[in-house]
């Protein structure tokens, strides 16, 4: 009889290991999945979202993995070129993904700057510029995110609320701290009377080191 039950819970005790096996097999290929199915070049990523065949895995890392992918397809030339019917399932198959994490991640600032992305491309102005708000808000000191943010806002003042516009001067502000921003700052003070009137405005309030900064980029992007 002894014998009998320890031979049982050896049983149960080999079925719940494989269980586990299997369960972390099928995790490990929900993590996978979204480099499998997408791919590494713009082309395949934007087929493949437009398709709505990519979701993300449950890590942090899947997720941050396929907006990066919505990101780059949204801002494609490939995205741009396809015709409308499948440039509208990559915004919204984008839009889904970014509100479904939002919605169980409300911190997960990349998201609601894809949600922002995606929501310009339907040309919804509301949601575009809630979403930034809210990215800005969960993540105010990440230069490259603020560099996004601020391109985003820039090609679209003109549906900027009150709280959105703030939300870009402040993106501004942080941007002329950064290195990698300051191509895109000295370049766009060349193109844009408007754009130079708004960055000397906040740079004023800033240290003379970083009014210095802004003059080495505009500087440098004249050369």
């Amino acid at each position: 009889m002894a014998i009998g039950t320890k031979a049982a819970g050896t049983v149960l005790t080999l079925a719940a290991a494989f269980a586990l096996t299997c369960m972390a097999a099928l995790t490990a290929l929900a993590e996978f999945m979204p480099y499998l199915r997408s791919g590494t070049l713009v082309d395949q990523k934007v087929a493949v979202l437009a398709q709505g065949v990519v979701e993300p895995g449950p890590s942090y890392r899947s997720e941050r993995m396929v907006l990066a992918d919505c990101s780059v397809a949204l801002d494609s030339q490939a995205g741009g070129a396809l015709p409308d019917d499948q440039w509208l399932n990559l915004v919204q198959h984008c839009q889904t993904i970014a509100q479904d994490i939002t919605a169980s991640e409300p911190t997960f600032s990349f998201a609601w700057y894809v949600a922002a992305r995606a929501a310009e491309g339907l040309g919804d102005g509301a949601q575009m510029t809630a979403s930034l708000v809210r990215s800005q808000s969960t993540a105010p000191r990440q230069a490259w995110l603020a560099l996004s943010r601020a391109k985003l806002a820039d090609r679209n003042l003109d549906v900027l609320d009150a709280t959105a516009f703030e939300v870009y001067e402040k993106d501004l502000a942080v941007l002329v701290e950064s290195n990698v921003s300051l191509p895109w700052l000295g370049a766009r003070y060349l193109e844009s009377e408007a754009f130079r009137q708004r960055i000397t405005a906040v740079v004023e309030t800033l240290s003379a080191e970083n009014q210095r900064r802004l003059i080495y980029a505009v500087r440098a992007a004249g050369r």
